[in-house]
This record gives C-alpha cells, sequence and structure tokens, in this order.
C-alpha cells in the first residue's frame, strides 16, 4: 500500500485498492475500467509507466527470464489482453533466449496497429539480440489472424533471415487466449 500511495496519492490508491482488481494484474485492466473507478488520466499513465519499469527491472535482474515456449512468451504479453486499441511489442533474446528487452514499438487504433520492420530489426542490432518475438493484440478479442497479421509477419520471417536474426515467432493476445502464428500459420516460415 504504501509504495502504490507514494505512487498515485492516497485518494487514487485508495480507489484502487477498493476495486476487485489485484495490483499484479493492472496491466491487463483496461484504460476505460480504470476510469470508471474514478481514477485520473494521469494517474493511469503513471501507473503503466510503473508497470512497464517494473517489468524491465525483472527482465534485467540477475535472473534473467528465458524463452522457450510459446506460452511464457504469453505471459510477458499479458498486459495487451484487455487493451481498447492495438499495440505491437517485441521481446528480443539472445542466443540462449533470454530476455535482453522487451519493448512497445507501435501503437495503433481500434482495429490496426501499422508496424514497420525495419525499426524492429533496427532496435535488434542495437541491441545485439539474437532472436525476436513479436506480439500484438486484437481489441475485437478474437486471436484469428488477419490479412495484415499475415503479410507483416512474412515481411518479418524475410527481414529476420536476410539479416540473421529470426522472428521466432508473432502471438496475437486477446483476452486470456492466444494464438501462435509460427503453429497456426506455418507456411510463412517456409
Amino acid at each position: 500500500m504504501k509504495g502504490l500511495t507514494s505512487l498515485l496519492g492516497r485518494k487514487s490508491a485508495n480507489l484502487l485498492l477498493a476495486s476487485d482488481i489485484e495490483v499484479k494484474y493492472i496491466s491487463s485492466v483496461p484504460d476505460s475500467y480504470l476510469s470508471s473507478l474514478g481514477l485520473p488520466d494521469t494517474k493511469i499513465k503513471l501507473l503503466r509507466a510503473a508497470v512497464d519499469l517494473s517489468v524491465e527491472i525483472w527482465v534485467k535482474s540477475e535472473q534473467r527470464a528465458s524463452v522457450t515456449q510459446p506460452r511464457e512468451a504469453f505471459e510477458l504479453f499479458r498486459r495487451l489482453s484487455n487493451l481498447a486499441h492495438e499495440e505491437l511489442h517485441v521481446i528480443f533474446l539472445s542466443t540462449g533466449k533470454e530476455v535482453i528487452a522487451y519493448r512497445e514499438v507501435f501503437r495503433g487504433g481500434m482495429a490496426i496497429c501499422p508496424a514497420d520492420p525495419r525499426v524492429i530489426w533496427r532496435q535488434a542490432v542495437l541491441m545485439g539480440a539474437s532472436g525476436v518475438i513479436m506480439g500484438h493484440n486484437h481489441p475485437s478479442g478474437t486471436t484469428k489472424p488477419s490479412e495484415q497479421d499475415q503479410e507483416l509477419t512474412r515481411r518479418c520471417v524475410h527481414i529476420g533471415e536476410i539479416m540473421g536474426i529470426p522472428l521466432l515467432d508473432h502471438l496475437i493476445v486477446a483476452g486470456n487466449n492466444f494464438c501462435t502464428m509460427r503453429t497456426t500459420e506455418p507456411q510463412l516460415w517456409a
């Protein structure tokens, strides 16, 4: 409670704690719900930034997380679950599949998130990454890949091959469900 009060102020912290939300799951709670609790937009943004920072600290801790299964990637991408707009996040991995960094790379609207693969691979090169896993959400609630999702994935697989930093998977997150395009769309990696 003390840390939450210092971050948000007593009134906002009490509003949040009086709700049915467990703080550890705050990243998957829509902004609209937090607003309905009475939290001002500035406090919601501050809370989101604190959650992102805590993930960064966790990733950089001595016990570096490794991602070897789609479920492990989904746990990192879970924060995208209930957003009202699309976002594309990327996990940058070392040769041993340890997480080097986790970044929000693109933010879109309710039905589309324009993404430029060059931006992703530029960051991968600068970080010394050996692999990339992308994840984005579908506010519609479906995990079925759209034609745009397939085209982006196809382009990223190609760029990854050229750069020597492969796209290992592309997850689509909706609520508590996810789709791994590596499994459902294997032809994109052929």
